[in-house]
């Protein structure tokens, strides 16, 4: 999830909140899953373990005072399914990676080495036929 603030007066932290079934008006249904401290303007956060069917989030914006308000909510489908093959396991130079999607949708790629730096860092679409090398 990413997001811009404007005018950030007073703004103590964003709550990031998730729900299954989405109405603005079920509140009951939306419970956080991470809270983000303001003061950047513009903010990342990763959902670490997403159902996969359509989940709706929206922001809970707290004040320094504990008032707060909710953005608008919005919907990602994440019900597709994919199966990724990498091989060979360890490389020295030349990695394949196989990936089969039922989904046109982009995919975010990263290569990191055992002492944790990044090699390789892209986003592409899966290709027409279901394999993709790196």
């Amino acid at each position: 999830l990413n997001w811009t603030s404007v005018n950030e007066v007073n703004v103590d932290r964003f709550e990031v909140e998730r729900s299954a079934s989405g109405s603005p008006d079920s509140y009951r249904d939306f419970s956080a899953i991470g809270k983000v401290k303001a003061g950047l303007n513009n903010y990342t956060f990763t959902d670490k373990n997403p159902p996969k069917a359509t989940n709706y989030y929206r922001l809970k914006m707290i004040d320094k005072g504990g008032q707060f308000t909710y953005s608008p909510v919005r919907m990602v489908n994440n019900s597709g399914s994919f199966l990724v093959s990498i091989y060979p396991n360890p490389t020295k130079d030349n990695l394949q990676v196989q990936i089969d999607s039922d989904k046109k949708t982009a995919i975010q790629l990263q290569v990191i080495s055992q002492d944790g730096k990044v090699l390789l860092s892209k986003t592409q679409m899966p290709p027409k036929a279901p394999f993709c090398e790196a």
